[in-house]
């Protein structure tokens, strides 16, 4: 503004005591679950019934979009998704399609190839132990959705020492869905 003669520059340098550089959200990510998580709790407060939880693939979406709105555009959109969420966790569906499109458009670029040159799924980039199941999806043909379910179900009951409600939470899951998913003969403790 001083360069184009809009501000006064003896004005600028009297007001110009202390320059902070705060860096974007963008240049920040590792930020975002902490602040996904704050804004949660602090909705919640106002909308007690809302989600207080958000899966992994939504999360994914969070840390894949570029944030020009900053923090408070993350706040906006975690906001957003509270009144659009139907169930405990917010979704990549209660996400607006301006956050989600990219991490959507990229899953399904990686998805059109084969299966070495697919995109990580979210639970491939949260947690390096299932990316072997997946792997195991990938390649063995016998291996049919409903096993994949009850074995990733199993594995974020092994994860939680045994307790379903963490292995749910885990998972995004309401505790109704993931003993869905868990096998018959599965071990758990309440």
């Amino acid at each position: 503004a001083v360069k184009n003669r809009e501000f006064r520059e003896d004005l600028f340098y009297r007001l110009n005591v202390v320059n902070i550089h705060l860096p974007t959200l963008a240049e920040r990510k590792d930020d975002i679950p902490p602040l996904v998580q704050y804004f949660l709790q602090k909705h919640r407060q106002k909308n007690p019934s809302g989600p207080g939880q958000i899966t992994p693939e939504a999360m994914a979406c969070l840390m894949a979009h570029n944030w020009p709105g900053n923090v408070r555009e993350l706040e906006n959109v975690i906001q957003r998704a509270i009144v659009f969420a139907t169930g405990s966790s917010i979704q990549v569906a209660h996400l607006p399609e301006s956050v989600s499109a990219q991490y959507v458009a990229f899953r399904n670029a990686g998805n059109a190839g084969n299966a070495e040159n697919t995109v990580p799924t979210p639970a491939e980039l949260f947690d390096p132990a299932i990316s072997n199941l997946l792997t195991l999806a990938r390649r063995d043909e016998r291996l049919t959705f409903a096993r994949f379910q009850k074995e990733f179900a199993q594995r974020a009951l092994d994860e939680s020492a045994g307790n379903e409600e963490t292995a749910a939470a885990l998972l995004g899951l309401s505790g109704a869905d993931f003993k869905k998913l868990l096998a018959p003969g599965a071990k758990a403790k309440k």
